[in-house]
């Protein structure tokens, strides 16, 4: 909380593997929480502040979701371009500087090309003052199958 601290540049890459379950959810990005979500869905949760890329049930296409601790998440369908599937490779980089009220992300569709970037993020965030810790993590609902991500690496940094 003092002058010069916080701010964050995060990047992870990420893919589905296996069969993809009919209740397949995941989250990939940063959480003010440290423990091991149960089955949540993590485009309505609010138990904790989070930024990053969420599909829930029956989601057709990959999710930006932000909010702070107790509100709901605020949801960007990223379209077509970002398809949950398990043939393709994501990059997620989001950015703010120290004491930043503007958080900035761009998603990469790595197999594809595609690229969704937005730097207008000012509502519904995390206060600055809210340590994050990166999660990724995917379930498989009801369904009784494998639910599978892959990691191809991540990298956090603090921007002080």
């Amino acid at each position: 909380t003092a002058a010069g601290l916080g701010g964050f540049f995060y990047t992870v890459r990420f893919g589905l593997s296996g069969t993809l379950q009919a209740g397949n959810r995941a989250f990939v990005g940063l959480t003010d929480a440290t423990t091991t979500p149960s089955n949540v869905d993590p485009t309505t949760s609010t138990i904790q502040a989070r930024l990053g890329l969420a599909i829930n049930a029956n989601t057709g296409n990959w999710n930006f979701v932000n909010n702070a601790t107790g509100t709901a998440p605020t949801i960007t369908n990223l379209g077509a371009t970002m398809p949950v599937n398990n043939t393709d490779l994501y990059e997620l980089v989001m950015f703010t500087k120290s004491a930043g009220t503007v958080i900035a992300y761009r998603v990469t569709n790595l197999t594809t090309g595609a690229s969704i970037s937005s730097t207008t993020l000012t509502t519904n965030i995390p206060s600055q003052i809210t340590f994050m810790a990166p999660q990724i993590w995917i379930t498989n609902n009801a369904t009784a199958g494998i639910s599978n991500i892959d990691m191809a690496g991540w990298y956090l940094e603090s921007d002080n």
